[in-house]
């Protein structure tokens, strides 16, 4: 679906820049120092959409930089920090305190598959932590 003006690609954009943290995803420098840009993970030509999960924030040196370079290996550059979907479910597990992965699924709305395995990869990170099929925020003094 085309998004213009009249249709809400302003409020698209600003969620855009603002699920980022009005950070570039790819070199992690951030607003008011760089000029940021809303672009498409997999180009439209190459079968992308403008749907949310496809669109990133990039600075004007990372977009332009990468013009011919696919999403796979401009992901490859960036800073090692929780990608979009993993800062979800690591904000759900701070505000739920010990929740299982299905009801993480459940209300975030996710498949359980990509629950799963953004789980695994912010336990790789020491984010989080499992016991007894609950998780838990690291340095979280929970009590379940």
């Amino acid at each position: 679906m085309a998004r213009g003006i009249f249709n809400g690609a302003y409020r698209v954009r600003f969620g855009i820049l603002q699920r980022d943290n009005f950070t570039c995803q790819y070199c992690g420098r951030s607003a008011p120092d760089v000029i940021l840009h809303v672009d498409h993970k997999i180009a439209v030509v190459d079968g992308g959409t403008d749907e949310d999960e496809n669109l990133i924030t990039a600075c004007s040196a990372c977009n332009i930089g990468k013009e011919h370079l696919r999403y796979s290996v401009a992901e490859k550059t960036k800073k090692r920090r929780p990608a979009p979907t993993q800062m979800r479910i690591l904000n759900f597990v701070k505000d739920n305190e010990c929740v299982g992965y299905m009801e993480i699924s459940e209300k975030l709305g996710m498949p359980k598959t990509l629950v799963g395995k953004n789980l695994t990869k912010l336990k790789e990170k020491g984010l989080v932590y499992n016991k007894d099929f609950k998780w838990f925020v690291v340095k979280a003094e929970v009590k379940c």
